[in-house]
């Protein structure tokens, strides 16, 4: 873990307490565990300023307070709050919105302020090794997404693989020096020694966040993701490669990639893809993991099959056919022009057998 010093979360107290009104923390939602930084903000900040927290076991527990809570800050993670907007679980007393550990996109910041009752939409940046926080942006909608620009105590340097400063708008390293950076990783000195390096341009060290980003013209930074293969989900960091490696472990796997995909807005998730190998399977395993392979395509096939259908014209049947991105069916109208197409393109090579066209459900065999 991160060794967050005393002096750090002063720090962080000291920006919050210039930056934000004092009847923001009348009532500061405190949801996030406390082996997550977000809590050194939830539970630090309003109390060490005078005001209330508002204790919960998560942010989804919001909409089951009393209303007389007073809920008037939230800060949490963009997934979060987009399920809470989904659910209309968020309080009428709620007038600013933090949001950080993951991008934020400019669909979710309008549906927030949408509610009608949100006045301010602050987009935060910051990895535990400088204490939550290092950069902020007040968010408006349909402005263009940015994480704006360092809170007070902080210094954010864009440098290229030499540690030189790169022009605006040219992509780089993020490197944070200040009063938030931290003391290093507990017991991995090797692994502080990399991150938390000198700094050229001033006094103590900076972090390395491995985060790729780039100043615009007005100064404000913009972030472009990872330069190594790490990813956030739910403001979780996690090392795809440490997935793969688990995942490579297993006998019957040759070869394996993680990615983070987010076929809907909002709804980002971990998809592996696996190279079957069964040449680590003998016996009563491989013979298990054979009958699974068969029985799955056995259950699409006899649900594709057993569907309820709109038509009684085989070659136009299109039951089971289902977006992959929707999990809805295919509008005819889409099914019947690829069909068509298909059917077009197949012809003009002037097939002559059944086994040059192939045959699935009998869509194409019936034009």
């Amino acid at each position: 873990g991160v060794e967050i010093e005393h002096r750090n979360a002063v720090a962080l107290i000291e920006w919050a307490g210039a930056s934000f009104a004092t009847d923001e923390f009348a009532g500061v939602l405190a949801s996030t565990s406390v082996c997550f930084d977000l809590s050194v903000y939830e539970i630090f900040v309003p109390l060490g300023l005078g005001g209330r927290i508002v204790l919960v076991k998560d942010a989804l527990a919001l909409p089951e307070l009393d209303p007389a809570a007073n809920v008037t800050l939230i800060n949490s993670v963009p997934s979060a709050m987009a399920e809470l907007v989904r659910i209309k679980g968020v309080p009428d007393t709620v007038k600013t919105v933090n949001l950080a550990g993951e991008p934020l996109s400019t669909a979710l910041v309008n549906s927030i302020y949408e509610l009608g009752m949100v006045e301010r939409v602050n987009d935060l940046y910051g990895p535990s090794e400088d204490t939550t926080y290092s950069t902020w942006t007040l968010r408006r909608a349909n402005a263009l997404p940015t994480i704006g620009r360092p809170i007070y105590n902080t210094q954010a340097f864009v440098l290229d693989p030499y540690g030189e400063p790169v022009p605006t708008g040219v992509p780089g390293e993020l490197f944070l020096a200040g009063a938030g950076v931290t003391r290093g990783y507990r017991n991995r000195a090797e692994l502080t020694a990399q991150r938390y390096v000198a700094n050229p341009f001033g006094d103590g060290r900076m972090y390395r966040t491995g985060d790729k980003v780039r100043y615009d013209n007005n100064g404000q930074l913009q972030f472009m993701g990872r330069l190594d293969h790490q990813v956030k989900l739910r403001g979780f960091r996690i090392e795809l490669g440490e997935i793969e490696t688990a995942l490579a472990s297993h006998p019957a796997v040759e070869n394996t990639v993680v990615m983070a995909r987010e076929d809907r807005e909002g709804d980002k998730r971990l998809v592996a893809y696996i190279v079957a190998s069964t040449e680590g399977l003998e016996g009563e395993e491989l013979e298990q993991w054979e009958a699974e392979q068969v029985n799955q395509w056995q259950d699409l096939w006899q649900e594709a099959y057993n569907a309820d259908s709109d038509t009684d014209d085989l070659a136009l049947d299109f039951k089971g056919w289902n977006s992959s991105y929707t999990g809805e069916p295919i509008p005819h109208e889409e099914m019947l022009d690829w069909l068509q197409n298909t059917a077009a393109r197949v012809l003009a090579t002037n097939p002559e057998r059944v086994l040059e066209i192939g045959s699935g459900t009998g869509l194409i065999v019936g034009q």
